[in-house]
């Protein structure tokens, strides 16, 4: 299908994904398009078509990941020490990995680690490495490891580069943990996005972004949201789209920490949907509070494991109102991130003040994971936001939260009641390199029907939903929360021609294999850019 010709796919299950149900046995494309679908396929394509005997294999809409990053994601495992749990178990294993990228780096370069959500809860001694660990496993280089977008570890060259010492104050939102004696212990909190020592050159930020781009389209991935890409990664975008070697459809965000920022982007007049089909921006993104990774998340109530801690706020309530009430008088979507009850109810508070909240579908990005009561559902519903979930962190979070949270983590990651009330959930991966497995989003399906956690534990069973209902949080709803549910999500003429070709209906098959499911072959605006067709 690379030669671009129009082609016919028959004989197979064709699920539209439209508002009735629709099955049918044949889709006709052309031009990057649908463009008949059932009885009218065969008529719709010339004689010289490729025809395709599908032979009962089930065609499905293209996958679309709502929030990701796809730049640091595919940076980050191509470039940083793997220092994930598995494959490594215990503090030996991490800081091997790290002094064995050391030895590969020129003196004086900085070593960066990869590690996995939660990291010292999952290792063997349940704590992060030390000062002093670090320190002589990467003796001679500025190191560090992250331990997900929110908490770094650091040696202390890392932090004499970064002037981190008894006197430093971070920025607002920012967290430097110290020991007794008011000394910097290595343990940083919400600090990453300000210190980042990563500079990667165009080069290999396009070699990187398209390989993922093959490893997503592997998985049945056609379309991503993707936040806050840096500069060289959009001129990197823009080059590729050029040249017609776009791996994936990408929304951006572009990333307003502050009042200042947000009128600074809005001065260039830029409208959400700005672009085309392959490339186009879509929102703004900023943080009201920070991550349950680092006991963050802005609390009404301390965290039950950290009596004095309440998490972490990076706006107040004036200069939030004032963010959102700007991009949305300007005609920008907000993508904002809010993980805490404290944090949550300030945002709301800040849309109810807007005269028409769902005219944009302001985004709501981790809202559904904590402390949805029935209160918190009901106003999300009627201001018309869109709650963005991120299923795979049941797995990589849900055995620590009662921990973090004691009564709060109950009915955690809500994804049935928030369907219940008539809410669109759009399904993510806000991968950045901590979690590799959130890739496929028939993992982060598997989160959602079988509920099971890195441990193996069923986290608030009551809130499963069916691999049907999963599916719609990849496909239809994520579409929906970009405004382009008339172009993809669904099967129909005109839409857009990206789509799956299974073996099996991954809404049939035991719920148990949904984790590890791939397509057979992925379509990408009418060529196949991932597996194989039958012949």
């Amino acid at each position: 299908m690379n030669d671009h010709r129009p082609t016919l796919l028959a004989n197979g299950v064709i699920r539209t994904l439209d508002d009735v149900g629709t099955v049918t046995t044949a889709i006709a494309l052309a031009n990057g398009r649908i463009v008949a679908i059932g009885e009218g396929a065969e008529a719709a394509v010339p004689a010289d078509a490729m025809r395709v005997d599908l032979a009962g294999r089930t065609v499905l809409p293209g996958l679309i990941d709502a929030h990701t990053h796809l730049e640091g994601t595919a940076l980050h495992l191509a470039h940083y020490a793997d220092c994930h749990v598995p494959p490594h178990s215990d503090i030996d294993g991490i800081l091997g990995a790290l002094a064995e990228h050391a030895r590969a780096t020129p003196p004086g370069e900085w070593v960066i680690g990869q590690g996995s959500f939660m990291l010292a809860e999952k290792l063997a001694e349940e704590r992060f490495p030390t000062l002093a660990e670090m320190d002589a496993a990467v003796p001679d280089h500025p190191a560090a490891i992250r331990a997900g977008a929110h908490v770094t570890i650091a040696n202390s060259l890392a932090l004499q580069r970064w002037g981190i010492d008894e006197t430093y104050t971070p920025p607002t939102g920012g967290h430097v943990v110290r020991d007794s004696d008011g000394q910097p212990t290595g343990q940083l909190i919400e600090l990453w996005w300000s210190l980042n020592p990563s500079r990667f050159t165009a080069e290999q930020t396009e070699a990187a972004v398209l390989a993922m781009g093959r490893r997503l389209s592997g998985f049945g991935v056609t379309s991503i949201g993707d936040q806050f890409p840096s500069v060289t990664a959009l001129r990197v975008y823009q080059r590729l789209h050029r040249e017609d070697r776009l791996p994936l459809r990408i929304s951006f965000t572009v990333h307003c920490p502050t009042l200042p920022a947000v009128q600074a982007f809005l001065r260039y007049g830029l409208e959400s949907g700005f672009g085309d089909d392959w490339l186009k921006f879509g929102a703004v993104k900023f943080f009201v509070d920070g991550g349950i990774t680092g006991a963050a998340g802005a609390f009404y109530e301390p965290y039950s494991h950290q009596p004095h801690n309440r998490g972490h706020l990076k706006l107040e309530q004036e200069e939030l109102d004032a963010m959102v009430r700007a991009l949305d008088a300007a005609g920008v979507q907000a993508s904002v991130h809010v993980v805490g009850d404290r944090a949550l109810d300030m945002l709301l508070d800040a849309f109810a003040h807007l005269p028409d909240p769902s005219r944009l579908r302001h985004r709501l990005e981790h809202a559904g994971h904590l402390c949805m009561t029935p209160e918190r559902i009901a106003r999300i519903r009627d201001l018309g936001l869109v709650p963005v979930m991120t299923l795979p962190f049941l797995s990589s979070f849900g055995d620590f939260l009662a921990e973090y949270l004691g009564e709060r983590a109950q009915g955690a990651f809500a994804l049935r009641r928030l369907l219940d009330a008539g809410l669109r959930a759009p399904g993510s991966s806000d991968s950045l390199g901590a979690q590799p497995e959130s890739l496929n989003p028939f993992f982060g399906m598997w989160c959602a029907v079988q509920r099971l956690t890195f441990r193996g534990r069923t986290l608030a069973p009551e809130e499963a939903v069916t691999a049907a209902e999963a599916l719609w949080t990849y496909t239809r709803d994520a579409a929906w929360a970009d405004w382009e549910e008339g172009r993809k999500g669904s099967l129909a003429p005109g839409m857009l021609a990206d789509l799956m070709v299974c073996q099996d209906d991954p809404t049939q098959i035991a719920p148990e294999l949904l984790a590890e499911f791939r397509p057979e072959a992925t379509i990408l605006g009418g060529r196949v850019v991932a597996g194989s067709l039958p012949t």
